[in-house]
């Protein structure tokens, strides 16, 4: 969320940058809030799997973009691309790596360490 105005007005999106930082932000909470209605079902390894996956795939397609950016490719029909991709980067971060992490931790710490 921190760069993601920084990126959008980079590529020229034609989403106002500010109303997609805010589209992010909610893309983290329903993330979140995917990861705390799954995390029992599916079990913690999948959703780390699949939140990995998904922000590799996100990071992926998004470097190809800047990449062909660099190369002076007209991308001006595809600037939708790093804004869907920022979205998807936040919700697979927020359904798995995120919250997953502390679960993992306060599991496997003792106590008196855990709380740290």
């Amino acid at each position: 969320v921190s760069y993601s105005i920084l990126i959008l007005e980079t590529v020229g999106s034609s989403l106002d940058p500010n109303l997609a930082a805010i589209i992010i932000a909610a893309m983290k909470i329903v993330g979140s809030w995917i990861s705390t209605m799954t995390i029992n079902h599916f079990g913690r390894r999948v959703l780390l799997l699949l939140s990995c996956l998904g922000m590799g795939l996100a990071h992926l397609c998004l470097a190809g973009f800047f990449l062909l950016l660099d190369y002076d490719y007209d991308l001006t029909s595809f600037t939708w691309i790093p804004a869907a991709m920022l979205c998807f980067y936040a919700l697979a971060y927020s359904a798995g790596i995120g919250p997953v992490v502390y679960v993992v931790a306060s599991e496997v710490l003792r106590p008196d360490i855990a709380n740290l």
